[in-house]
């Protein structure tokens, strides 16, 4: 049974986007991400990568593109990214594409403003910025408010991180998930 929590459903424990979701395919990618990634950070090379294999990207403007994941993993190793900003960006990606996805649907609602202002955090670099005549309206979600009435440099969220800040990392599936409550599939 769901409970009510700040207005918003409980979660259930486990969370189906079904193919009809907006949301089913890009939720299904980031998790994909995550789940080869977890070996990939590991200091032993569970997943056996050899230097010589790569994995071709093809393209329709140049040559095909090699990636060798031994030497991606040699990279993670050498301190050239670290698993919170690879996890991050893809935080960054899905928020993105999903609200592109959606974008048309709005209804205004204090947590799609505050799906639109993550997204737009997620395309200014993981930090949220304003115009100066934003936020407009209400923005919240899970107890989160984004105050609408300090526009611009003046409200507390701008120039703060939104991933590994004000969220984290699996925030941005659960929002996903109130997100997707709104459409009937």
């Amino acid at each position: 049974m769901l409970r009510v929590l700040q207005g918003m459903n409980e979660l259930p424990d486990n969370l189906v986007f079904p193919k009809s979701s907006p949301f089913h395919r890009m939720v299904a990618s980031f998790t994909v991400a995550v789940s080869g990634s977890h070996s990939i950070f590991l200091t032993d090379n569970l997943m056996g990568f050899e230097k010589e294999h790569s994995i071709r990207l093809t393209s329709n403007v140049a040559k095909d593109l090699h990636v060798r994941p031994r030497e991606v993993r040699d990279l993670l190793h050498a301190g050239h990214i670290s698993k919170d900003d690879f996890l991050g960006t893809l935080c960054m990606m899905l928020v993105n594409t999903a609200y592109e996805a959606v974008k048309s649907k709005n209804d205004h609602s204090p947590e799609f403003e505050f799906f639109r202002h993550v997204r737009n955090a997620s395309s200014h670099l993981n930090k949220f910025t304003f115009w100066p005549d934003e936020p407009r309206r209400e923005a919240r979600w899970r107890g989160i408010d984004i105050p609408s009435t300090l526009k611009g440099d003046a409200n507390p969220f701008c120039g703060r991180f939104c991933f590994g800040e004000v969220l984290a990392m699996s925030d941005a599936v659960y929002l996903l998930w109130d997100i997707n409550q709104k459409f009937k599939v």
